[in-house]
Order: structure tokens, then sequence, then C-alpha cells
């Protein structure tokens, strides 16, 4: 196998795997031989919301062909609230930018009409 980065590796993953290892990686530029080395040294597994036996359990499907755990539903839901929430401020933000835009626009105006 080749050598490429943990963080390249970790793309390879099936979603939301991927997107969980990936966001919680702290080895992401050192390099590895596999994506099974490279789930084994990410970060440490008992420190991620998944815990130890699921990263286990995912480790453990590069090694033996098994299926991949399912990914716990509870999480899914958290990553699906923080997606909402930043849209919600984003769209926040996007009406802040157009009132003012707005106002500043009627400014000139109101100076336009008393010339």
């Amino acid at each position: 196998m080749s050598e490429k980065t943990v963080g390249e590796w970790l793309e390879e993953l099936p979603e939301p795997y991927r997107t969980a290892a990936i966001s919680q990686a702290v080895l992401k530029k050192k390099t590895a031989s596999s994506i099974r080395e490279s789930i084994g040294v990410f970060t440490q597994w008992d420190e991620t919301k998944e815990g130890s036996d699921f990263w286990y359990a995912v480790y453990n499907h590069f090694c033996e062909p098994n299926d991949l755990p399912p990914y716990p539903e509870e999480y899914k839901k958290e990553k699906l609230k923080a997606e909402i929430e930043s849209a919600t401020i984003e769209i926040h933000m996007s009406i802040d930018k157009l009132i003012k835009s707005g106002i500043e626009l009627a400014k000139e105006e109101t100076k336009q009409n008393e010339n």
C-alpha cells in the first residue's frame, strides 16, 4: 500500500464515519501506510464522542471482512442540528446585511430628495 497522510486515508471512509473521524482527528498530517493504520492513530479513541468500542469495531472492519458498525443515530441528529444552526446564523447575517443596505439606500435617497 502507498504512503498517505492520515487525513487522506480518512477521506476514503464512507459517510458518516469520514466526517466523524476527520472532525476529531489530531494527527491528520502523520503519514500512514493504510486506512486501518490511520483509524488506529487518528486520535485517542476514548476521547471521541463515539468511544473506544465504536472505533475498535471500525478498525476491525479493515482487519477482517465484516460490516462497519452502525453509526449511532444520536450523532447523526447532532450533526444535522449543528448544520441547521449554522444555516440559521448565516440566514440571520444575510438578513442583517440586507436591512443595513436598505437603510443606507434610504438615507442616500433622502439626501438626494433634500437637494
